[in-house]
């Protein structure tokens, strides 16, 4: 049984877009957002009726199309992708779950920022690593 829920979309800088599955069924690899990651602008993961997504040329994060705003002042930063991926197995039961890892990474003034929301089947959680 597979248990990843949600699928990934990328808009990049150029007007381009590219999803994990093409019409067909056909699926990309994230190697092919990797080799492109300098030009993502938008990185969406949608699934089970849901959308989350990190910009990365403002510096934020969207549930369901309400955005969380981090930066007042972001035209000067340069926002980072960070997107993984941690499978479970859930203890007493055959069962594998799937959380999912969304956000960005920058550094302000010498300080390494990180922003991660944290996916799960039934919550959503704003990993702050500031």
């Amino acid at each position: 049984m597979n248990s990843e829920w949600l699928k990934w979309e990328v808009s990049f800088s150029d007007g381009t877009f590219l999803s994990q599955f093409d019409e067909i069924g056909f699926e990309t690899t994230f190697k092919a957002v990797q080799e492109n990651i300098d030009k993502v602008s938008v990185f969406k993961l949608v699934g089970d009726g849901n959308s989350y997504s990190v910009n990365l040329s403002k510096g934020s994060i969207s549930i369901n199309n309400t955005i969380i705003n981090f930066f007042e002042d972001y035209k000067e930063h340069n926002f980072r992708l960070i997107f993984f991926k941690r499978r479970g197995l859930q203890l007493y039961t055959t069962s594998i779950e799937t959380d999912y890892y969304l956000g960005f990474q920058v550094i302000i003034e010498e300080k390494n920022i990180k922003k991660i929301l944290r996916i799960t089947k039934t919550h959503n959680y704003l990993v702050d690593e500031s």
